[in-house]
């Protein structure tokens, strides 16, 4: 059987919905997912960082999916956007 093809999913929470996304897309798909929610938000540089080095382990992704357009699809839009990716 053919490997699964990788999706990068990005999200502020992890509520009832994204769940749910997540679990409708692991049938088809390996989902990676990144929590970007920082406690406090002078963490939140250090969240990028960390949303970073994540994406750089995970760059073999061939769909990238953030929840939601705030400022925690930055870095995986860019990367995206530079690696011709979904």
């Amino acid at each position: 059987m053919p490997e699964k093809r990788l999706i990068f999913y990005s999200a502020p929470s992890l509520s009832s919905f994204v769940k749910k996304d997540i679990e409708i897309l692991q049938s088809e798909f390996q989902v990676k997912v990144f929590l970007f929610n920082p406690s406090r938000k002078f963490l939140t540089p250090f969240f990028f960082l960390k949303q970073f080095v994540f994406i750089l382990l995970h760059i073999r992704a061939t769909i990238y999916i953030s929840q939601f357009g705030g400022y925690h699809s930055l870095l995986p839009g860019i990367v995206a956007r530079m690696l011709r990716k979904k």
